[in-house]
């Protein structure tokens, strides 16, 4: 017997469980959907019959879904009054099927894959535009259809020939048979009649217009001057302070008015200024306020032959960040205050960074990421809170005549890289090592200045077959040069100075060879692994000037020259007082008369004032103990030098010139060096002025005095009272004179 009450509740509950099941599927959206998205304009205004590409066409199809695809449409429609003026009919692999006008489109599908997951199954959609579900019962389509599978999306660039003139955007289709899926309105672009303008020039202060970018109607963005200019063409930015995010998209210069007057920043969280294209010179702005977490101040995003010069770039996340970005430029900038790094480049390859100023960042200076035949010359590095710099996984770069100093960490790290040279930098006073590297072989150092540093002068933790050559190490805290875990190693024609614990230090570091060196420190060596230090009497000079090329010059060793060759014969091998574990030194180079540097060199003679754009000359002499010849170096004081003279008899007079470019006070020094590279202390510097001239003076003064008008107008007019004042009395008085030679005469 049927139990009423039982089935009327069992079909209550049932009745219930639907009517929730089709509110929630009616009210309620679905966490997935079919998503489309037109894609971005390569850029944002063209000629009319030229190419745009529209990059990253997208369609995705959530995981649960799975939809039948007839085609897919990309349109463009006119801004002004959204009729569609062009359109691509394709199938899911790029293929074309229809298109007007004809030959306006090509499609190129980026991602392709087997046959994009098309299989039998329960289809349905939800349009995430009308919040509305389609059900497409079984069949074939395209997506996973399974709720525990991750999206699926088609990528495609569409290229369209321009044909109309005027202002335009796209937008995607998809055509399911039954229902059609349709993006947002794409990002606008612009159809131009005629060639675009070669200059472009903008000004913040034009706030009423109008505005074509002329010198007389300027923009007052610099973006409208970036949009409006021709390919290869120059935008001129008057000084100001601009906020705005600058997109450059074709090769042009872009010039400020000096980067201490124009300024640029965005609060916006993203970089200031992103080039995506290849070509282009930015010179003469403040760049600021990137600050997110991976921005920068100049984004180069897959860029080549771009020149970044003469900015200020500070108080940004990065302040420039290159990503697969090779063949640039990044010279004279100063790069400071940023709170990650001052430049970082990552997989981008031989670039030249050049007499840029990196300081007072907050990670690291100079970071390159596997980064390699790049250029890193003569730029002062210094005050960085982590490395000044840094190279990971990065090869066969060059870092040449930098100053890197006073960082909060090492001076310079060399991370798992390979054949990198670091030549003639002065590497001093960093908190940490002067050079550290980890990991990585086949590196060569060469004629480095490494002094001063607070731990070791250079330190080798597992880097193998490295070359060490004419470096000067001297007074670090602790090891001249620490070798840990580190093999294969050659060390030749260094000077290892007083530095406080050891000179060298080898732990587990075998089967390296060290020779003809100079080594004077409190303990010169210690070595508990097998090493090779000295080769057999080799012709030659060596280190300390003798004959032979043998050992190295220990300022501790007592034996004696028996035979003359200024090679050690007695007390042999040398072990650094038994620090030296396993043999030792077996050649110690033992020359009485020890090469001396020359002396210290006079004070410069020679005007102490001057003009600038006049040459003059100034002298001085030294001379060298052991009567060398000598060459002279003369530092300016405003940033050059004369470089080595030739070589000269000791004693006798050097005379050189110089001629100043700029105003301001200039310190003249001198230092000497002989034959054998043995360098003097500089000399005492000598001060030479080159004052402001006259004219400049009156310049000064108008423009003074100009400013006083615009301020104070009245002011003007009072001058001008009084200079008619004057004149009105002049004539008063030449007209009593008159008179008076009138009454006076007979």
């Amino acid at each position: 017997m049927v139990n009423h009450r039982l089935y009327n509740k069992s079909l209550s509950f049932l009745i219930s469980i639907l009517l929730i099941s089709l509110i929630l599927f009616t009210f309620i959206k679905p966490a997935t959907g079919v998503y489309l998205n037109p894609g971005e304009p390569d850029d944002a205004s063209v000629i009319e019959n030229a190419d745009i590409t529209f990059e990253d066409v997208t369609l995705t199809i959530r995981g649960p879904e799975k939809i039948p695809i007839i085609y897919l449409k990309f349109s463009i429609f006119d801004y002004d009054d959204n009729q569609e003026i062009a359109y691509v009919k394709f199938f899911v692999d790029g293929e074309k099927t229809q298109e007007s006008p004809s030959g306006s489109f090509s499609v190129e599908w980026k991602n392709p894959f087997s046959n994009g997951y098309y299989g039998y199954g329960y289809r349905w959609g939800f349009d995430e535009n009308e919040g509305t579900v389609y059900d497409f019962g079984y069949g074939y389509g395209y997506g996973y259809g399974n709720p525990s599978y991750t999206d699926i999306s088609f990528l495609y660039d569409i290229t369209y020939s321009t044909s109309k003139v005027g202002k335009f955007y796209a937008k995607l289709y998809v055509e399911s048979g039954t229902h059609t899926f349709t993006s947002d309105q794409g990002k606008s672009f612009i159809v131009t009649s005629e060639s675009l303008p070669s200059i472009i020039y903008v000004d913040i202060n034009n706030i009423e217009g109008p505005w074509d970018g002329s010198e007389g109607s300027p923009f007052n963005k610099i973006q409208e001057g970036v949009n409006a200019v021709e390919p290869g063409g120059t935008v001129i930015v008057s000084k100001g302070k601009y906020i705005e995010k600058v997109v450059i998209t074709k090769s042009l210069n872009l010039i400020g008015s000096g980067a201490e007057n124009t300024i640029v920043e965005y609060t916006d969280y993203d970089h200031v200024f992103l080039i995506t294209a290849n070509d282009v010179n930015i010179s003469g702005f403040t760049v600021k306020k990137a600050d997110l977490d991976g921005k920068a101040g100049i984004y180069l995003q897959g860029v080549e032959n771009c020149n970044i010069s003469n900015n200020n770039l500070t108080s940004n996340y990065n302040g420039i960040l290159a990503r697969n970005s090779n063949n640039n430029i990044i010279k004279h900038n100063n790069i400071f205050s940023n709170s990650a790094d001052g430049i970082y480049l990552r997989v981008s390859n031989e670039n030249i960074l050049e007499n840029n100023n990196v300081f007072s960042n907050n990670n690291y200076g100079i970071y390159f990421y596997e980064s390699s035949n790049n250029m890193v010359k003569e730029n002062n590095i210094f005050l960085n809170d982590v490395d000044g710099f840094s190279l990971d996984l990065s090869n066969n770069n060059t870092i040449k005549e930098n100053f890197v100093t006073d960082n909060d960490n090492n001076g310079v790290n060399i991370e798992n890289s390979f054949d990198n040279i670091i030549d003639s930098n002065f590497i001093s006073e960093n908190f940490n090592n002067g050079i550290i590297f980890e990991g990585g072989a086949s590196n060569i150092l060469t004629k480095n200045n490494i002094s001063t540093n607070y731990e070791d002068g250079i330190y080798f933790l597992g880097s193998s077959a490295n070359m060490f050559i004419d470096n000067y190490i001297s007074s670090n805290n602790k090891k001249g040069i620490n070798f840990r875990f580190s093999s294969d190693n050659e060390l030749t024609d260094n000077r290892i100075i007083s530095n406080k614990e050891y000179g060298i230090y080898m732990h587990s570091s075998d089967n390296n060879l060290i020779y003809n060196n100079y080594f004077n420190n409190l303990i010169n060596a210690w070595d508990d692994d097998n090493n090779q230090w000295n080769i057999w009497g080799t012709p030659g000079i060596n280190i300390i000037g003798g004959p032979y090329i043998g050992g190295n010059y220990w300022h501790d060793y007592e034996g004696l020259d028996l035979d003359g060759d200024g090679l050690g014969n007695t007390m042999i091998p040398y072990n650094s007082q038994g620090n030296i574990i396993n043999g030792g030194d077996n050649n110690p180079l033992t020359i009485t008369n020890i090469n001396n540097p020359p002396n210290k060199p006079n004070r410069p003679s020679g005007p102490t004032k001057g003009k600038e754009g006049t040459s003059y000359n100034y002298y001085t002499v030294t001379s060298d103990p052991d009567g060398d010849e000598v060459s002279y170096l003369f530092d300016w004081g405003d940033g050059t030098n004369s470089g080595w003279t030739t070589p000269l008899s000791s004693g006798q007079t050097v005379i050189l010139s110089h001629t100043w470019d700029r105003e301001g006070t200039f310190k003249i020094m001198v230092k000497a060096k002989d034959k054998y590279n043995f360098e003097s202390e500089w000399s005492d510097s000598l001060s030479v002025s080159m004052p402001k001239s006259k004219n400049k003076l009156q310049m000064l003064f108008f423009e003074i005095l100009n400013k006083l008008f615009e301020r104070f107008p009245f002011l003007e007019k009072i001058i001008i009272s009084l200079q008619c004042l004057k004149d009105i009395f002049s004539r008063y008085l030449a007209n009593l004179e008159v008179k008076d030679n009138q009454i006076g005469t007979p």
